[in-house]
C-alpha cells in the first residue's frame, strides 16, 4: 500500500501540529462502501461541512471500478461530473474538458442497445483516478478545515474500524 493511502495517516503526529492528517482514503472508503448504515453516518460528516456529493462521487466511482462500461460511466458523469449535474462535484476544468469530450463523443453507446452494457470503456482511467484523487484531497481538506469535524469523524472512524488483521484482511468494519 502506497505511503499516500495508509489507513490510518490521522493517528500519526502530534494532534496539536498543523499537519494535516486525511481521514477519508480509499481503503476506508471500500470498507464503508459495503456498510450501509455506517456508510449513512459517515455522509452525514460531509453534510456538516457542505460538500455531501463529494463522498457519494467517490463511493461511485468506486463501484464503476468493479464495473467499467460505457453505461457505469455515464452515470457517474451524468450525475456527478457534467455541468448542472445534480451532484456536481467541484473539479477542474482541466480534468471535466476531457471526460465531457469523451461523453459528446460516446453518449449514443449509452441507450442504444443491450449490448451497451458490456461496451468497453475507451475513455484513459487515468482521467478518473485524477478526479477522484481531486475530490479526495479537497473532501479532506474540508473535513480538516472543520476541527470539530474532524475530531468526530476521526473518533467515529476508530469506533467502526479496525486497523489489524481481522479475518485474513488487512483492514475491517468492526463486527464485521
Amino acid at each position: 500500500m502506497e505511503n499516500s493511502y495508509k489507513m490510518w495517516p490521522m493517528l500519526a503526529g502530534n494532534e496539536n501540529s498543523n499537519v494535516r492528517k486525511d481521514l477519508v482514503t480509499e481503503p476506508i472508503l471500500n470498507l464503508l462502501r459495503a456498510k450501509p448504515v455506517i456508510r449513512a453516518e459517515f455522509l452525514q460528516f460531509f453534510e456538516k461541512c457542505y460538500i455531501g456529493e463529494s463522498p457519494l462521487f467517490l463511493f461511485a466511482v468506486l463501484e464503476f471500478k468493479g464495473r467499467p462500461t460505457i453505461v457505469e460511466f455515464a452515470k457517474v458523469y451524468d450525475e456527478y461530473i457534467k455541468e448542472g449535474a445534480p451532484n456536481q462535484v467541484n473539479l477542474s476544468n482541466q480534468l471535466r474538458g476531457p471526460l465531457d469530450v469523451f461523453m459528446a463523443a460516446h453518449r449514443s453507446a449509452v441507450g442504444s442497445t443491450e449490448g451497451a452494457h458490456n461496451f468497453p470503456l475507451p475513455v484513459p482511467r487515468t482521467k478518473l483516478d485524477a478526479c477522484f484523487a481531486e475530490i479526495l484531497h479537497l473532501s479532506n481538506l474540508a473535513i480538516c478545515g472543520r476541527a470539530e469535524v474532524h475530531a468526530a469523524l476521526k473518533k467515529f472512524l476508530e469506533q467502526n474500524i479496525v486497523d489489524k488483521p481481522v479475518g485474513g484482511k488487512l483492514w475491517a468494519t468492526k463486527g464485521a
